[in-house]
């Protein structure tokens, strides 16, 4: 089975899309008229960050990719209208190419080597995963299935207990809802490993953890076959394939930061929980409103603490709570390798985004919801290196230790 997946992703490996003379470019407008510049290119390259033009302002940064064919023509654009800009990647296809020659050559696709947790893993070696770690921990791990995706895929969650009791409280946490930020379904896996790693199994006697590796699963296999820096679900609507999961949830959808056109990177689908995915988890959501306590989920990049709301500037009834345990968090993050995070409501720190999923889950009543950007703050952005896996998951279970706390004995005082 393994050597078939291993020749599977060889030969689509090699028809996958290329990033060749790609360039990220950081782009720094001054005035209105330079961030309307900007703003028109929006169908010929690819926005990073923020992940759409309306998300651009007066003095701030923005990485964009720049398509080959057209770079020595934007950067003239750029020149004449004046926006200062620097080259943030130099060639993108030799960062994807090192991340594909990397699974290519790592024994666990033919299964001579055990999971390697500092490695970028594909859906099906994902999928098996969770499959192999709930059967060798029988009495910790349940693997349920929350649904199907468009394409028929499953949408596995590992729910992680000692069985102690039966009143602990549930922490939610989930990855994956954008394809291409791969670091982030990577966390999930390494963060299961911990909690099944640590002595006593401290954390998983204390609350008990409900892990979704991957939500957007077939826009994930799509970024191993064939679109590296492809970013939404795969469902065909009109001229153009795929929605943007975090603007598909039932919070604030079709408002600020989101688009009807079936073709934008953040089109919001055409109703809220139109996409199968999303419905999936908002389905559990709703069925464990009551139990669950925490809700976090990953993403990549900024180096972010985020909390509702997203889809309004107005704060949440808790924001002095929300904000108290994010600087424990930050502060938790930068003590393991100096990382420096920003915190704050969504809508304010950054930019506004509708029907997000850390606003739906805030507002099906779970108060303790945050959206973390992960590593980097613009290095090598998506591309992040399979040798800063290790570093960026340490980090980021500093933080999730600081949450377990805030459930299980919380210190908030109002």
């Amino acid at each position: 089975m393994r050597s078939l997946i291993f020749l599977g992703i060889l030969s689509l490996a090699l028809a996958r899309k290329t990033f060749f003379g790609d360039q990220v470019l950081t782009v720094h407008p001054k005035n209105e008229a330079q961030v309307q510049a900007i703003k028109n290119l929006d169908t010929k390259v690819d926005f990073w960050s923020p992940d759409s033009p309306a998300g651009i302002s007066v003095g701030s940064s923005a990485d964009i990719r720049i398509p080959s064919e057209i770079l020595p023509a934007v950067k003239v654009a750029l020149r004449r209208q004046k926006i200062e800009f620097e080259v943030m990647i130099e060639d993108v296809e030799s960062l994807v190419g090192e991340q594909f020659k990397s699974a290519q050559g790592r024994g666990i696709l033919d299964g001579t080597t055990a999971y390697d947790y500092e490695k970028y893993h594909t859906y099906d070696e994902i999928n098996d995963w969770t499959n192999a770690i709930a059967a060798e921990n029988p009495t910790m791990v349940q693997r349920t299935v929350l649904g199907q995706s468009t394409e028929g895929r499953d949408i596995p969650m590992l729910t992680l207990s000692s069985g102690q009791s039966a009143s602990n409280p549930e922490i939610l946490v989930d990855c994956g809802i954008h394809a291409r930020e791969w670091v982030s379904p990577a966390f999930c896996q390494w963060f299961v490993r911990q909690l099944l790693d640590e002595p006593n199994n401290v954390r998983i006697s204390e609350a008990t953890y409900h892990i979704i590796p991957s939500i957007n699963v077939d826009g994930y296999a799509y970024t191993w076959t064939n679109d590296r820096m492809w970013r939404k679900t795969r469902s065909k609507n009109g001229l153009c394939y795929g929605v943007d999961p975090n603007r598909n949830w039932d919070a604030g959808f079709g408002g600020e930061g989101s688009s009807s056109s079936s073709c934008a990177e953040t089109y919001h689908g055409p109703y809220a929980e139109s996409e199968p995915e999303v419905k999936a988890v908002a389905d559990f959501m709703r069925a464990n409103k009551d139990n669950v306590k925490l809700y976090v989920t990953y993403h990549s990049y900024g180096q972010m603490i985020l909390y509702p709301y997203s889809y309004t500037y107005d704060l949440a009834a808790n924001t002095d709570e929300l904000d108290f345990y994010a600087v424990q968090g930050k502060n938790a993050i930068q003590s393991v390798h100096n990382k420096r995070y920003i915190y704050g409501p969504g809508a304010v720190t950054i930019y506004p985004a509708a029907g997000g999923s850390d606003d739906f889950a805030y507002d099906t009543g779970i108060k303790l919801s945050y959206t973390i950007e992960l590593r980097d703050k613009g290095v090598y952005g998506f591309t992040l290196p399979e040798s800063q896996i290790q570093a960026t998951c340490e980090e980021t279970d500093a933080f999730m230790q600081v949450m377990h706390n805030a459930v299980v004995s919380p210190t908030y005082q109002a």
